[in-house]
Formats: structure tokens, sequence, C-alpha cells
């Protein structure tokens, strides 16, 4: 973006968006122009808000290594990374080597799939949560009843109208990550070996972590096997829950797994939340 104040406001929402999980990677909200050229090559994940209008910053924006995800927010615009999803060579495969290197690009190809599909679900939701009118506007309900007191509250506040339509998006992401994290603490086995340096030794402890347990329990919920945990929630009925099933989002749901997000997320709980031994 070319307006600093939004890159910096912008990368703060997405911190607070995302809890319980906490970001653990790069994160600076507002590059110093001497440093574009280094952080956007920075070897782990990273969320940086550059400013575009400085010739400099523009330069480095053209030519983006091919790993990295870009997101202008002046024009509301994603450009996903042109490394995820890239199919490979379609040449016939001789060597094992490529047969593995397809295999994980299609893999990848895959998962940009399901984010894009995800992204998409969500961003329907933002926008009939958000902007009924625009969205709903083939609907045989006039939804835009349900928005009118408030409308009338906020008219001519744009400020206020910000702030509702963040705590409307805040909700929305507190459910689906409530969902998405529901029924992690019963996949979690605390392992506990006494010390042994005596009585007062320090005992040393690990997690193990059973993805298939995880996987069984994110089926069931995406099935309708247990009960609707949010049936007060006034969304549609198909997104209710926000579950994310395994026919669908399968490699979201491994990725996830492998997140430093989860695993700080799981180190910061405490063993009478999870199955101990």
């Amino acid at each position: 973006s070319s307006r600093r104040g939004l890159l910096t406001a912008a990368s703060h929402a997405i911190i607070e968006l995302i809890r319980p999980l906490k970001w653990q990677h790069l994160f600076v909200p507002l590059v110093p122009l001497s440093m574009i050229d280094d952080l956007v090559h920075y070897p782990a994940p990273f969320i940086l808000g550059i400013p575009e209008d400085e010739k400099s910053c523009a330069d480095v924006l053209d030519s983006l290594p091919p790993d990295v995800t870009l997101v202008n927010l002046d024009f509301g615009r994603v450009i996903l990374a042109p490394d995820f999803g890239n199919n490979g060579s379609t040449q016939p495969i001789q060597e094992p080597e490529e047969e593995a290197i397809n295999t994980e690009k299609s893999v990848t190809a895959a998962l940009r799939d399901q984010v894009v599909l995800l992204a998409e679900a969500l961003g329907g939701i933002f926008g009939t949560t958000i902007h009924p009118e625009s969205w709903c506007c083939d609907s045989a309900v006039d939804r835009r009843l349900s928005r009118l007191k408030e409308s009338q509250f906020i008219q001519g506040n744009a400020h206020l109208r910000g702030q509702a339509d963040f705590v409307s998006i805040s909700n929305i992401c507190k459910i689906f990550l409530t969902e998405l994290l529901l029924g992690i603490p019963s996949c979690c086995l605390w392992l506990e070996e006494k010390g042994a340096g005596g009585p007062n030794g320090r005992n040393e402890t690990a997690i193990v972590f059973d993805e298939d347990r995880f996987f069984h329990l994110k089926n069931l919920r995406a099935e309708g096997l247990f009960s609707q945990l949010f049936s007060s929630y006034d969304l549609t009925q198909r997104t209710s829950t926000l579950t994310l099933s395994l026919d669908h989002f399968d490699l979201i749901l491994e990725s996830f797994l492998r997140t430093q997000c989860l695993s700080t997320y799981i180190c910061s709980r405490d063993k009478c939340s999870m199955l101990y031994w």
C-alpha cells in the first residue's frame, strides 16, 4: 500500500485475528527502506508492510522471490506466490528424484486449490456479514433490515462503521479458530519422566500429538455427528460451525499441524488439559 497507516493497521490486525494463536516469525509492520531488499529474501515465513509509493520499494515489489505472496491493500488484490501451485514440468519422468519433485509440486498445487476454496468461503461469510446489501442482492429476503438500526446509528461516523466491521470479522475469525483448535488438547499426551536428581530433581517432560485422532475428530465435526458448537451464532446454516472436512481441506489441516503457531499453542497449555502419563 502507499498508505503507511494502512500498512501498520492491517499488519497488526492479522496478529489480532489469529488469536489465541501467536505469530512466531518475522513481523515488520513498516519496513525501513534500507532493509526491504534483505527482508523479502528472509528464509522463513514473514509479514512485511512495504510502502509502494517509494521507487526503490516498487522495484523490489516488481521482482519478488517466487515463494512470496503479495497483498495489495490499495486495490484489494492478492497475488499468490508463483511457486505456490506450480504444477511443474509435463515432460516424461525419467528419474526417481524427478518423480518425487513432481509429486511434491502436485501436492503444492492441490494445497493452493484448497487455500483458494477456503478463502472464497470465508470471504463470502465476511461479505454477507459486513455488506449484506451487496452480497445478498439476489436474496428473496431483504437482509438490509437487520442492519438498519446500526446504519442509522453510525451514519456519518466512518470510524464507528470501521470498528463495527472489524468486530464482526473478529467474531467470525474467533469462531473459525475455535472450531479449528477444537479437540487439540484431547489429542495431546503429556509424558513426564521423573528426574534422576532425587526427589527434588527436575522431571523431564514431552508432549506427543495424535494426528490420527485429530483428523478423526475433524471428520466427525464435518459430518455433523457432534452437537453444534455455535448453534446460537447468527450465520447461514451451512456455516454455523465453520468446520473443515478432510474431503476438501485435508492438506490445509496437515499444514496447520506443522506450524510453529500450533506448537507454541500446545506448549503453552498445562498438563491438566491433556492426557497425562
